[in-house]
């Protein structure tokens, strides 16, 4: 949004420049694009392409409005392309993380094993973590755990303190809570429920 008002505004300032002629457009023109891919290299790679492609387009405009659709419409779908590669980059880890949270559920998993794990500092990944899940890490492996024991309950003649250290748990009293508190009933009630 910002670019598109910042690129009307400048669009408009050489339209009133008096003797507006094909040079000073071609120059304005060399100097935005200049100027976004300056600014698209230092938050991440943009395609070499680009400036080729843009430089042939220019050629095929007949005015100045032309020369602004290009730079507009060229411009934003590239932005819009790193943005997304810069999503699916951060998406990666956590993609890993959760992967690896399935495998290592039934441990000890704090945070940092995980984030070691993926090659993320703690503090970086707890945030890109909530960002990309909308969970916090203990939320997510609580939720995770407690889904699994619900299997296990409803499936296996297992114990309830069986399920619990199959999950994680090793303290009974507080998977017995931790489990009321997320589906509202007790371990017990629930494999009776469901059995």
């Amino acid at each position: 949004v910002r670019f598109v008002q910042e690129l009307e505004e400048s669009c408009q300032t050489v339209e009133a420049l008096p003797d507006l002629n094909g040079q000073m457009v071609e120059d304005w023109f060399r100097q935005v694009l200049e100027a976004c891919l300056y600014g698209m290299r230092q938050s991440g790679e943009t395609e070499a392409p680009l400036e080729e492609e843009m430089e042939e387009r220019f050629w095929h405009c007949t005015d100045i409005a032309a020369v602004y659709r290009l730079l507009r419409q060229g411009i934003q779908a590239e932005i819009r392309r790193l943005k997304e590669e810069k999503s699916l980059r951060e998406m990666r880890p956590i993609t890993e993380a959760k992967h690896y949270i399935q495998q290592h559920y039934q441990e000890a998993l704090r945070l940092e094993d995980v984030s070691s794990a993926v090659g993320f500092n703690a503090t970086y990944f707890s945030t890109l973590f909530k960002k990309e899940t909308g969970q916090n890490f203990m939320d997510y492996l609580t939720e995770l755990r407690i889904n699994k024991a619900k299997e296990l309950l409803c499936g296996e003649e297992l114990s309830v303190q069986d399920v619990a250290e199959q999950v994680g748990y090793r303290d009974l009293k507080y998977f017995s809570r931790l489990f009321k508190k997320l589906t509202g009933v007790s371990p017990s009630d629930y494999k009776k429920l469901y059995k």
